[in-house]
């Protein structure tokens, strides 16, 4: 059964998840539609755990695994504390071997940066099997770059999405600059 965009906005909301307030319902409708039977998910950068919870509440017998480089005080919301937390930066090669494969869903929500976003996609590639999802990524020359890069790769089943929290002022190497937010879903190269 696909999950509805009430559905998903519902358990973002009640969790107090940003994925309510950056619009990216639509992404994860569309995503689920394709793959319905999310078993396995993976989500890098989860601060509180709030995300997980709604993973939780969208998929309660899917097996959670997250992933932050910070231990934030207060911990891991309860509703999450059932995932297996690890604490590591994403941008290290011996992240795959900490996480495992097998997952059918990894969500990048850790560093924004798209060197780092391009470096924990590389370290993870091989641990997925059905989609891939890098939210958050910062202006449109970031989106372009990071196209390019999959495309190098062999990933050219990709999809954009814009957030609806558009003109977003960010300190970007020391100036103040206005951006848009897009995610992008990657999905398994064709061989």
């Amino acid at each position: 059964m696909a999950l509805t965009q009430t559905e998903l906005l519902k358990a973002f909301y009640e969790n107090g998840t940003e994925r309510f307030n950056y619009g990216y319902h639509k992404l994860y409708e569309d995503l689920f539609a394709a793959v319905p039977n999310v078993t396995k998910l993976l989500e890098i950068g989860i601060r509180r755990g709030r995300s997980l919870a709604a993973w939780k509440d969208l998929f309660p017998d899917a097996s959670l695994t997250g992933v932050d480089i910070h231990e934030y005080s207060g911990g891991i919301v309860e509703k999450a504390q059932s995932a297996q937390i690890i604490y590591m930066d994403s941008a290290r090669t011996a992240i795959a071997e900490q996480v495992g494969t097998g997952y059918d869903v990894i969500i990048d929500d850790g560093d924004h940066r798209v060197d780092w976003q391009t470096q924990t996609f590389m370290n993870l590639r091989e641990c997925w099997t059905k989609a891939y999802v890098i939210e958050n990524i910062i202006g449109l020359d970031h989106e372009k770059m990071l196209r390019r890069r999959l495309n190098s790769m062999g990933y050219t089943r990709l999809s954009t999405y814009t957030s609806t929290q558009q003109n977003i002022t960010m300190r970007m190497s020391g100036e103040d600059k206005t951006v848009t937010l897009y995610a992008m879903v990657v999905l398994p190269r064709l061989f």
